[in-house]
């Protein structure tokens, strides 16, 4: 492994840190952002940065760059999830290579209206409502979408002229 950057001294850093969920932000110098990172839990995630033995070039070639980590300490692994996610967006940094593609974790959204509405949604939500997800992977959402559509889709309502007619019990885009 690269020798760690003189001015940081990974054993005093992780005598710091604890052991609750959080993101981590590893500058290199002139105080760039080099990698943005979450864990449930810290102290293990960032321990292993710095073993003798580091599973790839890439994180090798990460440790040699590190002056400094910031870490912000959260409530939740999906608290830890949104942060990381906002953070890689602000500052695009250069080792992270996954989440560089301005795509946002779709979630479904259920309004707080009267009738309420069932959305798909990406990115920053300001409207009243409860959201299921944030779904990694497509797949996971479609699951959940289909659940709640079968849910929230199984009125049925009696008619005069045409016998049962099936009436959804909300909007859905």
């Amino acid at each position: 492994m690269n020798e760690v950057n003189n001015t940081f001294d990974p054993a005093d850093f992780l005598r710091t840190v604890t052991h609750q969920p959080g993101v981590y932000r590893m500058y290199g110098t002139g105080d760039e952002v080099i990698y943005v990172g979450k864990a449930k839990d810290l102290k293990k995630r960032l321990t292993s940065y710095f073993r003798k033995q580091v599973s790839s070039r890439k994180t090798e070639a990460l440790v040699a760059n590190i002056v400094h980590i910031d870490v912000t300490v959260t409530h939740s692994e999906t608290e830890a999830l949104l942060l990381e996610h906002n953070y890689i967006k602000l500052y695009q940094p250069r080792y992270n290579v996954l989440l560089r593609d301005d795509k946002s974790y779709p979630f479904i959204f259920l309004s707080g209206d009267k009738h309420p509405r069932l959305a798909y949604h990406r990115g920053l939500n300001t409207r009243k409502g409860s959201i299921s997800g944030l779904f990694r992977t497509e797949e996971r959402y479609g699951k959940l979408w289909r659940y709640y559509r079968r849910s929230f889709l199984s009125g049925n309502v009696k008619t005069m002229f045409t016998g049962t007619v099936r009436v959804p019990a909300c909007n859905t885009r």
